[in-house]
Formats: structure tokens, C-alpha cells, sequence
């Protein structure tokens, strides 16, 4: 099994749907929610404009708003996505933030060397798989770019998050010359960017914590443990009704 961020943390969120999605892999009739397909659209915007800029060509505002449109009118299916009766808030929201964030896009000087990746970080033969939605070098520091739709975390929360620190240490290990890396947290909704740099130092403890954590989850899962955790994510969990019939039948 490969390892990722969201995989894990899904385990410690609630152990019941890591089962239901990883081990017992039951299908769902919904895709996400229209929150999810919100930060798809964004996500796949701004890697097309960065695309873009590295081939020498820079799209104009209306060019960016109407591919943003197509791609929206081309994926969108309400039947297979939670609260898709929010679907107009949702898409004035995207041409709001897209306006804003070329903004900032024009006068970015950063060069592109990834967008979208997909690397693994071996642990000791267990892979984790590393998505790092922009990866790019300013002034000889390396940095890796998440752009978030959701709520913005302080900077302490961020320090205490080992997602991007995860993609710090990868590039540690694949870039011999990097120095320093530079985690920064894009929140479009707020337009309020959040960074921190690390140096090899800061990320010596990262991968001995990750394979724990992954150790947990394994044990869990040769122990067959895997209670239910109610919270208020239920309501927007795509396995709720699996969930009350599993409890009404004990």
C-alpha cells in the first residue's frame, strides 16, 4: 500500500471510513463535494497559467476566466456532488478569486520547475507519495506552493503540520543543492499567504515520525481496529448511511 498525507490522516480522523475507502474500497455514488470540485477547478486554473508562463506565454484575465468556465461547465454533475445546490456561490467565488490571484500571478518572478506531482519518499521500503501542487525556485531557494480553498491556519498551526514538511524533506533528498526550502500556504479565498523556511536541520525528525505514524495505522489494521468517530464531518462524509446501517445492526 502507498502512503500518503490524506491516507493517514484519514485513519486518525476516523477509523471506520478508512476502512470503508481503503481496505473494503466500497463505492460511492458521489465524486466529493462541491467544495472539493471548487478547489479541483482553482487547482487546475492556476497550474495551466503557470504551464503557460514557463512556455513563454502569458493568457490575458478574460482568456483565464473563460477556460475556467468551460472546464467548470464540462465537469460539473450535480447529481454526483454533496451541497451541488451551492454550485452558483461557488463558481462567482472562483471568477472572483482568479481576478484577484492573476494579480499576484503577473508579478510573480518564481520559476516553475513542477506543478501537479506525483513522487514517492521511501521509508524503509513503505512509499509515500508526494503531491506538491507547485514546486518552484526563487533566488536559489527551492519552494513548494499549496494552494489551500478553505480556512486559513496561523502560522503555529502550520508548524505543527508535517504535510508540507513531508515535501520539504523530498526535496532535501532530490535537490543536493538545496539550501533551504520554503513551505508557503496560498489561501485564495483570503489572498493571505502564510511562509516558512527550513533547513535540512528542521526536517531530521520528519521521516522517523511519518513511518510511526504509518506503524500505527498498519497495527491498526492487523488488529482489525477500526471504531467509528462521530463529528461534525459526518454530515459531509460520502459513507454517513453505511455508517447508521453498520450501527443500527449491532
Amino acid at each position: 500500500m502507498a502512503w500518503s498525507y490524506s491516507k493517514i490522516e484519514s485513519y486518525f480522523q476516523c477509523p471506520q471510513k478508512f476502512r470503508l475507502r481503503y481496505i473494503e474500497k466500497v463505492p460511492t455514488e458521489t465524486k466529493g463535494t462541491i467544495h472539493t470540485f471548487f478547489g479541483t477547478m482553482l487547482h487546475n486554473v492556476i497550474e495551466r497559467m503557470y504551464l503557460e508562463r514557463e512556455k513563454g506565454r502569458i493568457s490575458s484575465l478574460n482568456i483565464i476566466w473563460n477556460l475556467f468556465e468551460n472546464e467548470w461547465k464540462n465537469e460539473f454533475r450535480k447529481d454526483e456532488l454533496l451541497f451541488s445546490e451551492k454550485e452558483p456561490e461557488f463558481f462567482l467565488e472562483g471568477k472572483r478569486i482568479i481576478q484577484e490571484f492573476y494579480k499576484k500571478f503577473l508579478s510573480d518572478k518564481s520559476k516553475t520547475l513542477f506543478t501537479e506531482t506525483q513522487f514517492f519518499l521511501d521509508l524503509e521500503g513503505k512509499q509515500y507519495c508526494i503531491r506538491i501542487d507547485r514546486l518552484s525556485k526563487t533566488d536559489g531557494v527551492f519552494e513548494v506552493r499549496d494552494y489551500k480553498t478553505g480556512k486559513p491556519k496561523t502560522r503555529s498551526e502550520l508548524l505543527r503540520d508535517y504535510q508540507l514538511k513531508v515535501y520539504a524533506l523530498w526535496v532535501f533528498e532530490n535537490y543536493q543543492d538545496a539550501r533551504k526550502v520554503r513551505l508557503i500556504w496560498h489561501y485564495l479565498r483570503n489572498m493571505y499567504d502564510v511562509d516558512i523556511e527550513l533547513a535540512r536541520k528542521d526536517v531530521k525528525e520528519t521521516k522517523a515520525f511519518i513511518k510511526q505514524r504509518i506503524d500505527s495505522v498498519e497495527k491498526a489494521i492487523v488488529e482489525d481496529r477500526f471504531p467509528a468517530v462521530k463529528s461534525p464531518l459526518c454530515n459531509y462524509c460520502d459513507f454517513l448511511e453505511i455508517c447508521k446501517e453498520r450501527e443500527t445492526k449491532r
